[in-house]
């Protein structure tokens, strides 16, 4: 197993998310993995789901998220 960088690739430069960066990137977004097509992505489990909900609800509530993060958050806080 290897930790993906957040540009998509792998410390030896390959990405099961295509080839090009703008392949990469749009296919970052969906999740679709052309190169790797039996590779698993892996999230946080409902206990680390609960812990990063805790710390995200205590962000918000200072004020200190911004852009996609505070996005999500206000998403959040409207339908719950």
């Amino acid at each position: 197993m290897a930790v993906m960088g957040p540009d998509g690739r792998l410390p030896n430069g390959w990405s099961p998310y295509g080839d090009t960066d703008e392949e990469i990137r749009r296919n970052m977004k969906t999740g679709y993995m052309p190169n790797a097509l039996d590779a698993i992505r892996i999230g946080p489990s409902k206990k680390e789901q609960k812990k990063v909900d805790r710390l995200q609800d205590f962000l918000g509530g200072i004020g200190a998220l911004d852009g996609e993060a505070k996005r999500v958050y206000e998403e959040k806080k409207k339908e719950g």
